[in-house]
């Protein structure tokens, strides 16, 4: 992937979160998220495993 478009994806992200992604409190927030949601995909393929 070329530097500039990453620096724009990143840029759009930063719009769309209102708030600077070199935050680490807003870093935090996003992993945070990710993990919850990642948590939760898992527990549907546990709960349709059974």
């Amino acid at each position: 992937m070329h530097d500039n478009t990453v620096r724009y994806r990143l840029r759009k992200c930063e719009e769309s979160l209102g708030t600077s992604i070199s935050s680490a409190a807003t870093i935090a927030n996003l992993f945070l998220a990710f993990q919850d949601d990642v948590l939760a995909l898992q527990d549907q393929i546990d709960y349709q495993a059974e």
